[in-house]
């Protein structure tokens, strides 16, 4: 591939192989990625040197570099639902619990949230998944949830914990 390129996610959807794949499962998933790409490249070989990851455990794509019409070119794919580029982030912090006003120089103050809350015993918060920007998971997502949907069921959430 041509250096010039950059780096695309392909999105192909949902996997049919259940939560613990086999490695046959894994195969499976992945030779449609070569196919697809190969056939917009000009060879199965080409594919297999162009894609850099296939997502084949959960969602089903592969990140490749790419030139724009390329990229272009494969999103008119029937198969494919969106290609997008694959845009490196930074972290905003790495203190999360200083951040968040949680603790303070690595000690939780007795006012803490923490402490009322008795450290979040017997509750599940959620786990978000910094892989994918937001605007790619509302497309990715069967119903529409928005940020403010979040933000209001954890406000609730939070004003009935009995502090």
């Amino acid at each position: 591939m041509p250096s010039k390129g950059q780096s695309y996610i392909v999105y192909l959807g949902w996997h049919s192989h259940g939560p613990n794949p086999s490695a046959s499962d894994l195969e499976f998933a992945t030779n449609p990625h070569y196919k697809l790409l190969g056939s917009h490249l000009g060879s199965h070989e080409k594919a297999k040197e162009a894609i850099f990851y296939s997502y084949n455990k959960h969602s089903n794509g592969f990140a490749v570099v790419l030139e724009e019409e390329h990229a272009q070119d494969i999103a008119k794919n029937p198969n494919v639902v969106s290609v997008f580029l694959n845009k490196g982030h930074e972290l905003q912090t790495t203190r999360s619990w200083e951040f968040l006003g949680l603790e303070s120089d690595g000690v939780v103050p007795k006012d803490s949230i923490w402490e009322k809350a008795r450290y979040g015993e017997g509750v599940i918060i959620a786990n978000i998944d910094t892989v994918a920007e937001w605007s790619q998971i509302r497309q990715l997502l069967p119903w529409t949830l928005t940020l403010s949907h979040l933000k209001s069921s954890f406000c609730h959430q939070s004003q009935n914990l009995s502090l």
